[in-house]
């Protein structure tokens, strides 16, 4: 069963936001210590995720009164407006920054888009240093044009193909990515707003990656990836050394001899669940003390010398699909199983087929706008080949006067 997230860059999030997928929580220093809490740092502009999002309105600016110091006469031939006492604050001048296919985009809506994220930023408790906030505010707009660039262009061919989005295909779309992330849409929502983005704004950039993964899939230049490749993934890893298991920890450091005790009963009454036929992932999630729990227990795939000795021995020693016996090592009372091909078939095939994915969207989105009618203002286009040639010039060798002169003919 081919099993698929949305790709597009409008449509990713934080990887520890909802995907929870991927990097190992079995090294040592995983095993050894809980996760813990990060302080809020402060954004930079390098790190900064540009995140299209909802339109807010501004606040109207409320005129003022100014009383002049003395009168000003107006200039002859010129007739004293009247009210001229009263300044207005004129809105700064909007200006298109690149036309696709006949549409403009604006600066006015870029802008209202940099201003949502800030707030985003600093609602999600990360501090914007002053000192960076054009170079943030500059990144921003570099991301933020090329995705409404590519919302254009994406736009324009859905509406062209005659392909549709539903409400209901995003449904069912955010309700698998809920599933096979062990979380409820509630959960799911609250990491959203964790990451400052609103669940609206959400659907929206989702409406689009589904147009886009739909158009992909509709144009032949996807391949699935093959039974024979999925088995030579696995086979690589293993012939390299390495192996993937779970574990359910029981945690005695720091305890005392009748906790240990009641520990070690425990985790042989779960020892025989395990080998009755229990969920081994569902033993991990209620039981298990490590942080890999919310795994199921997966540690991902590790080789010799990534786990303690007593670990690495009984791990590497089972088969696929085997349950050890109970390991004691420095951390507590260990049931290792051994994952096996069938186990992760499935999460393989997903893998490889999201990473042909993303390969087929940036080489669909490159067509997209070879083909496109893309037109920058003259003006920036000169300004970026000035920054190209003042580039050029800086990289150049400099001589000092009188390098220069040794290299006059003689």
């Amino acid at each position: 069963m081919r099993t698929y997230i949305v790709i597009f860059a409008m449509v990713m999030i934080s990887a520890s936001c909802v995907m929870g997928m991927g990097k190992s929580d079995g090294d040592e220093e995983k095993i050894k210590e809980p996760l813990k809490k990060q302080k809020p740092v402060p954004a930079k502009a390098e790190e900064v995720e540009v995140k299209p999002a909802e339109p807010v309105r501004r606040a109207p600016v409320e005129a003022r009164r100014v009383e002049p110091v003395e009168p000003v006469k107006p200039a002859a031939g010129k007739m004293q407006p009247a009210g001229s006492e009263t300044t207005k604050t004129e809105p700064a001048e909007d200006k298109v920054i690149v036309t696709v296919n006949g549409v403009e985009i604006m600066q006015s809506k870029v802008d209202r888009q940099i201003e949502v994220q800030i707030r985003q930023i600093q609602a999600s408790g990360r501090q914007v240093p002053p000192g960076q906030i054009d170079a943030i505010k500059a990144r921003m707009q570099q991301g933020l044009v090329q995705q409404m660039i590519d919302q254009q262009l994406i736009g324009g061919k859905l509406k062209a193909k005659n392909i549709s989005v539903t409400d209901k295909d995003i449904d069912e779309k955010m309700a698998e990515m809920a599933k096979r992330n062990n979380m409820s849409m509630e959960q799911l929502n609250t990491q959203m707003a964790m990451g400052g983005m609103s669940m609206a704004d959400f659907r929206e950039r989702m409406r689009y990656g589904l147009g886009l993964e739909k158009m992909i899939e509709s144009s032949g230049e996807f391949l699935p990836a093959s039974e024979e490749e999925v088995k030579k993934f696995y086979d690589d890893k293993i012939q390299a050394g390495q192996i993937r298991a779970s574990h359910v920890l029981l945690n005695t450091r720091d305890k005392d001899e009748v906790a240990k005790s009641l520990a070690k009963a425990k985790i042989e009454e779960l020892l025989m669940q395990a080998k009755a036929g229990g969920d081994f992932a569902e033993l991990a999630k209620i039981n298990s003390d490590c942080p890999s729990k919310a795994k199921g227990g997966d540690l991902g795939f590790f080789g010799k010398g990534q786990m303690v000795p007593e670990f690495e021995q009984a791990a590497f020693a089972l088969k696929e699909s085997e349950i050890s016996d109970v390991v004691e090592t420095q951390f507590g009372y260990h049931i290792i199983r051994r994952t096996g091909f069938a186990d992760i078939k499935d999460e393989i095939i997903s893998q490889m087929e999201n990473e042909r994915k993303r390969t087929a969207t940036v080489e669909y989105l490159g067509k997209l706008k070879a083909e496109a009618n893309i037109i920058w203002p003259k003006k920036e286009q000169k300004g970026a080949q000035q920054e190209k040639t003042e580039a050029k010039k800086a990289a150049e060798p400099k001589l000092k006067p009188e390098e220069l002169e040794k290299l006059k003919p003689l």
